[in-house]
């Protein structure tokens, strides 16, 4: 029987000259064979099985060097023991030769026609030798080529070995590159500080305090509003360490930099923090009192880890230059406290009208706590935050006793701010260029640079206030209260006035006498009553599909809802089946004080935020959560204006329904410029007044239509605010121009009284919201301009007299001159829902009646006051005419959606 391996069966083998240094001389390549001849050249002939042949298992893929070929084996498979294992007793891997093979018993090898020697073709490689089969392979051993594909001892026979291979040269790169790595993260550091130190000279304080720079505020044509200079506080002289209290000393440190006495220029944590959220994408840092020094007296504010390295370095340059006094000196002498003031005596003047060695330590205290945010400085919950705490941390160092601690109870008052402008600017521009500068600090907004920034940077602010209509403001205001000031001298009126196509403050009067009134009343919080009423309206279409415009409900009075019995104004009615348009109209507040019991007053809460109403509001000289109760829970009161909020959140409420539910937060500034004209802010690169969808955040024809059906449910509200009889004289505007409004007010407790009194209205081109009340807390208010239903002088003042007065006068002038625009088309969202608890087999009235006790026309839609309270919840029983009255027995039935709570006294009303 024929081998059918044939010769490729065979192991060659090389005579003893070619193996004289492989194995040594005379041996043969394999046991049990002899050595080949030499065939053409003096090389050994090259083997069947590596001759060139049609591709087969071991031709290596093109591109790839050539691989040796594999021993062949026969059908028994390898020999025990793996490649290369010594032969057995019967030749290789133990396996009897059969008959017909080598070393058979008295057989001939066989040759087939596919495996004859021959000596017609060449070698395949004659420029190299072939070691035997499953010998190691040395460099010099390999194919042409393959030292580009791999390392000496990395020659490959399977797809598994060449990726494990190919593991070990990532691990290698990895390898070196770490080395790499760890050689400049611990050499750079202190090469690039090297050459940082001898880069950067510390600052001197007189030069610091002597770059401050004059600003400028434009108007929206650009024309100057206001130029504002630093206050230095006296002479501007430079005050020495010793002049400089320790109490002083020790609060700014307390507030600043607890360690700067001990540390090398910098505090490790506050820079641990400072990169930390840096690398989180948030501004700010925890810059000591050497760093901070180092940033001011710079003017480099960039929020970048470049600076702040910069600023470390030179920190610690300063203080190894320069002791620890002189360095607080020349901190406590530049640093920005608000106010205008540069510096600890000018502070000290600025906010207690005092020099610095008259500072008690709670007034050091509250001074130190300044120096954090200066913008905010107004803000009261602010500063009792920022003094309660430098005040604990005095104690914690040892700088103040726990006893002396105890004797200061509340933060101290400071004295009424009349930095701005030095007294030049008059009332109404100086409340317009604080809120300006206010948005300009407010790092939550997006600019973040406070006013020492500003004047550094010698600014020139560029807003949308519009010069005119800042006047015809003014005049407004003026033509009507000038006749309830002579009675009052604590009467007064605020009004502020948005662009809802861009969310633009074109006017902004917040008063006239900021000598006689520091409070900015257009951004002072109180109850809206009524006018709250179309927020309400808007939660109720989100809330169910089936309330509309003419979806029904009770108009009575006198009904008991959610626990508690809602009465309306002079106890008028729009009957037992009353539409929402009629009801909103009519501003009745038993309809929208059921519509907020039914779907929760948390949906009314989120509505109103979704306006643009700001979840935060300064109550009784606190920041509190808007439209809530103190025990976080809100009652049905806010359906017919319960809870505070200023002038402006209700312009901006209204600016978001006149946009189509398209909010953009109302602002002041739209660039800021260096005093070289280099841009440092433009409007239109801040993310914070991106418009966006309000009321329905995925569904943009939806959210529109939302907005649209409260438009037109207060289409008719203007033209039925009417201090006469014949109707003539009432809110709508000249030129029959189209226009959205609601009147609100609200009562003063229980009095039967009113205190604040409300017109909020928009065309498209723009929204206007009116307040009037009193500067000095809640107090009834009288009128005395005009007023031909009831009494013409002395007459308690609703939505519909001052206020809407004002509005008007304001609305006329702004708007002369300028095109009619209509409002968008109008598709009513179609809910027609009965929530009356009668039947629809009688049609709905419209029929307006009245109790018999009231001063107003029958006929003519009245203002349904809101009752109100100083505090709220109540604490006590309450009674009122509009709200039944409450036990202060804890059983009392309330609804389980957190409907208790609410001032004393009724809700709501027309305005």
């Amino acid at each position: 029987m024929s081998d059918e391996r044939g010769d490729e069966a065979q192991w060659p083998s090389f005579d003893e000259s070619e193996q004289a240094g492989r194995r040594g001389g005379g041996q043969p390549a394999w046991p049990g064979e002899q050595p080949t001849t030499r065939g053409p050249g003096g090389r050994p002939p090259v083997p069947p099985s590596q001759q060139p042949t049609m591709r087969g298992p071991n031709t290596p893929p093109r591109g790839y060097p050539p691989q040796p070929p594999r021993r062949p084996m026969g059908p028994g498979g390898p020999p025990p023991g793996g490649r290369g294992g010594p032969p057995g007793p019967n030749g290789m891997g133990g396996r009897p030769p059969g008959p017909g093979q080598r070393g058979g018993p008295n057989q001939p090898t066989q040759r087939s026609p596919f495996n004859q020697p021959t000596d017609m073709l060449p070698p395949v490689h004659e420029e190299y030798q072939r070691e035997p089969e499953l010998m190691t392979h040395r460099e010099h051993d390999l194919p042409p080529g393959a030292r580009d594909y791999l390392e000496p001892d990395e020659y490959l026979e399977n797809e598994a070995d060449e990726a494990t291979l190919r593991k070990k040269r990532i691990w290698r790169r990895v390898r070196r590159s770490a080395y790499v790595l760890c050689a400049v993260g611990f050499v750079g550091p202190i090469v690039a500080f090297i050459i940082t130190y001898f880069m950067v000279t510390p600052p001197d304080p007189l030069t610091v305090l002597h770059q401050q720079q004059t600003m400028t505020i434009f108007y929206a044509d650009g024309s100057v509003m206001a130029t504002l200079g630093p206050s230095g506080g006296g002479d501007k002289t430079i005050l020495t360490i010793d002049k400089i209290p320790k109490v002083v000393q020790h609060a700014v440190e307390a507030a600043e930099d607890e360690t700067f006495e001990t540390n090398s220029g910098f505090d490790i944590k506050g820079i641990g923090r400072a990169v930390l959220s840096q690398l989180r994408g948030n501004g700010g840092g925890g810059s000591g009192i050497t760093q901070q020094y180092v940033k001011k007296a710079t003017g480099n504010e960039d929020h970048t880890l470049t600076r702040k390295w910069t600023e470390l370095v030179q920190a610690i340059k300063m203080s190894q230059v320069q002791s620890k006094d002189q360095i607080l000196d020349a901190y406590l002498n530049t640093v920005y406290f608000g106010r205008g003031a540069y510096g600890i005596q000018a502070a000290s003047q600025a906010y207690f009208g005092k020099n610095i060695d008259q500072l008690n330590p709670s007034e050091a205290a509250f001074l130190a706590g300044c120096i954090n945010v200066p913008a905010y400085n107004e803000d009261p919950t602010w500063t009792n935050g920022r003094w309660t705490y430098t005040m604990g941390r005095m104690v914690a160092n040892g700088w103040l006793s726990q006893t002396d601690r105890d004797q200061y109870k509340e933060q101290p008052k400071p004295v009424a701010n009349s930095s701005d402008g030095g007294g030049a600017l008059d009332g109404k521009t100086t409340f317009a260029v604080r809120q300006i500068l206010a948005e300009a600090g407010d790092p939550n907004f997006g600019i973040g640079k406070g006013r020492d920034d500003l004047q550094q940077l010698g600014a020139q602010i560029h807003t949308t206030i519009d010069k005119k209509a800042m006047q015809q403001a003014e005049d407004a205001a003026n033509a009507v209260m000038s006749k309830d000031t002579p009675h009052n001298p604590n009467i007064a009126s605020s009004l502020v006035s948005i662009d809802p196509k861009t969310g633009g403050i074109v006017a902004w009067y917040g008063g006239s006498d900021t000598k006689a009134w520091s409070l900015d009343m257009a951004d002072t919080a109180q109850q809206p009553g009524s006018s709250f009423k179309p927020l309400v309206f808007l939660a109720g279409m989100r809330a169910n599909s089936q309330i509309g415009l003419q979806s029904l409900y009770n108009g009575t009075s006198g009904q008991t809802i959610g626990g508690r019995k809602v009465n309306n104004a002079d106890e008028e009615s729009c009957g037992q089946q009353c539409t929402v348009w009629n009801a909103m109209t009519q501003s009745v507040n038993t309809v929208f004080y059921k519509m907020t019991d039914d779907i929760g007053p948390s949906a009314v809460r989120k509505a109103a935020f979704d306006a643009g109403i700001a979840t935060t509001q300064v109550l009784v000289g606190q920041r509190q959560p808007a439209l809530q109760n103190a025990d976080g829970t809100t009652a049905d009161g806010i359906g017919i204006g319960q809870y505070e909020v200023r002038p402006r959140d209700m312009a901006q409420a209204y600016a978001t329904l006149a946009n189509n539910g398209v909010y953009i937060p109302s602002h002041f500034i739209t660039s800021i410029k260096d005093s070289s004209g280099g841009n440092v802010y433009d409007a239109s690169a801040n993310g914070k007044l991106v418009p966006t969808q309000a009321f329905d955040k995925t569904d943009s024809l939806k959210n529109a239509q939302l907005a649209r059906n409260v438009t037109e449910s207060m289409t008719k509200v203007a033209a039925s605010s009417c201090a006469d009889r014949a109707k003539t004289i009432c809110a709508n505007l000249q030129g029959n121009r189209p226009v959205a409004a609601k009147t609100g007010t609200a009562q003063y407790e229980d009095t039967g009284h009113n205190s604040n009194a409300w017109m909020v209205g928009y065309t498209p081109q723009v929204v206007t919201a009116v307040w009037t009340g009193t500067r000095n807390g809640l107090a009834p208010i009288y009128g005395y301009y005009q007023n031909h239903i009831g009494p013409s002088q002395d007459y308690d003042i609703y939505g519909r007299e001052e206020p809407s007065y004002i509005w008007q006068k304001f609305m006329n002038t702004y708007l002369q001159g300028k095109p009619v625009e209509n409002f968008t088309p109008f598709k009513d969202l179609g809910g027609k829902g009965n929530f009356s608890g009668f039947t629809t087999t009688t049609t709905p009235t419209d029929t307006t009646t009245t109790g018999s006790s009231t001063t107003t026309d029958t006929t003519t839609p009245s203002d349904d006051p809101t009752s109100t309270n100083k505090h709220h919840p109540p604490t006590s029983s309450t009674c009122a005419p509009f709200i039944g009255c409450q036990p202060t027995d804890t059983s009392t039935t309330t609804k389980t959606n957190g409907n208790s709570g609410g001032p004393p006294g009724g809700f709501g009303g027309n305005g």
